[in-house]
């Protein structure tokens, strides 16, 4: 009989066993054939794969549950050349402090913190507004302010 102790839950981070097999590696509908191993291993393959198997590594959790890893070498497009553009086609453009954007074009960008202080403004006099008795002159010229007069 061995002491009582609180109960060790498996946990992520617990021990795993792990070894990558590269070499004889294939994988089909529903097995994996690994280098080493006689027989194929059943497996459930969730993705179709691709291109050339470079290695696969596998993975034994805490909990005895086995997984694959599988490194394989995918064929990358070849890049479209980019078309040589006149100058009339570019478009340039400039970070200002005034304008937020100057576009080669004539076409500007405000600043989007003018429009920010603006708003903030316009809610506070809203604010101020609201509190004010309807008709009286305080609210004329709450109102002034709110419509930026």
């Amino acid at each position: 009989m061995g002491r009582t102790r609180f109960p060790r839950f498996k946990r992520k981070y617990d021990e795993q066993a792990s070894y990558p097999c590269s070499g004889n590696l294939a994988v089909r509908d529903q097995s994996v054939s690994l280098s080493k191993v006689a027989a194929p291993t059943q497996a459930v393959v969730h993705r179709p794969i691709g291109g050339d198997i470079k290695s696969i590594t596998v993975i034994r959790t805490a909990s005895g549950k086995y997984f694959a890893s599988i490194l394989n070498e995918d064929e990358v497009a070849t890049p479209v050349p980019v078309a040589i553009l006149s100058e009339d086609e570019v478009l340039r453009a400039d970070a200002g402090l005034a304008n937020l954007l100057t576009e080669s074009r004539g076409r500007k960008t405000n600043n989007p913190r003018f429009l920010k202080r603006a708003q903030r403004n316009l809610r506070r006099n809203q604010k101020a507004l609201s509190r004010k008795k309807k008709g009286s002159k305080n609210r004329e010229g709450s109102v002034e302010d709110c419509q930026g007069a």
